[in-house]
């Protein structure tokens, strides 16, 4: 079974992450990002970029699963 995280639960880490770091521009520049891309994610105009995903330690996964049947 896979496990893994929402985009919610996602941007919650980032959000934390920051936190502990004293201010997103400080988490960012710390590694080497641009701190736009995290702002970006953060307000979901865009996706984590590939570096905030390795900052963090995850990786982005594309699954297909059964369809839930509708109730009526």
């Amino acid at each position: 079974m896979i496990t893994g995280y929402d985009i919610d639960e996602l941007l919650g880490r980032l959000r934390l992450a920051c936190e502990e770091a004293g201010s997103q521009r400080q988490w960012a520049l710390a590694r080497g990002i641009d701190p736009i891309r995290v702002t970006q994610a953060l307000v979901r105009r865009e996706a984590p970029a590939p570096a905030i995903l390795e900052a963090l330690g995850v990786e982005r996964l594309t699954i297909y699963r059964d369809r839930i049947p509708q109730a009526d």
